[in-house]
C-alpha cells in the first residue's frame, strides 16, 4: 500500500511540473516580447535579458528533472507493486492447488485456470501502465483548465 500512495505522488507531482513548466515558458515568451519592444525603442537592457534567460534556462532543467523523476518514479513503484501482487496471488493459487485431493485433478484442468488467470493479469497490469503514463498529462490538463476558468471574466 505504501508504494502504491509513493506511486501515486511521484505521478502527481509530475502532473503538478508540466504546468509550472507551461508557465515558464509563456514568462519567456513575454520577457522576448519585452525586450524586442525595448529594442526598437533603443533603451534594452542586454545584461538582464541574458540573466532572465539563464535563470529560465536553470528553472527548466529542473522542472525536467523533476518531471523525469516523478514520472519514472511513479511508473516503477507501479510495476513492482504490481509484481508483488502477482507473487501473492501465484503463491496463494499454488497453495490451494497443492492442497486438494487426487481425485479433484481428474475432474478439472488446473492449467487451463491458471494460464486464464495469468493472462488476465497481465492484461491488468499492461491498461493500468497505459494509465499511469497519462495520469500526468490529465492531471496537468486538469490544473490547467482550473486555471483558466479562475482568470475568467465575469
Amino acid at each position: 500500500m505504501l508504494l502504491i500512495a509513493l506511486a501515486l505522488l511521484a505521478t502527481i507531482i509530475a502532473g503538478i511540473t508540466l504546468p509550472y513548466a507551461i508557465t515558464l515558458v509563456a514568462n519567456v515568451f513575454q520577457t522576448m516580447i519585452s525586450y524586442s519592444k525595448l529594442a526598437q525603442a533603443g533603451t534594452q537592457d542586454d545584461e538582464e535579458f541574458l540573466r532572465s534567460m539563464h535563470a529560465f534556462g536553470v528553472h527548466y532543467s529542473c522542472v525536467g528533472v523533476v518531471l523525469f523523476l516523478g514520472g519514472y518514479l511513479g511508473t516503477a513503484l507501479m510495476k513492482i507493486t504490481a509484481l508483488n501482487q502477482i507473487f501473492k496471488l501465484r503463491q496463494e493459487y499454488l497453495k490451494s492447488a497443492l492442497n486438494q485431493d487426487f481425485a479433484y485433478f481428474d475432474l478439472y484442468q488446473t492449467g487451463d485456470f491458471s494460464s486464464k488467470m495469468a493472462e488476465l493479469v497481465t492484461k491488468t497490469i499492461i491498461f493500468c501502465m497505459k494509465l499511469l503514463v497519462f495520469q500526468p498529462l490529465l492531471f496537468s490538463t486538469y490544473c490547467i483548465l482550473i486555471n483558466l476558468k479562475r482568470n475568467e471574466i465575469p
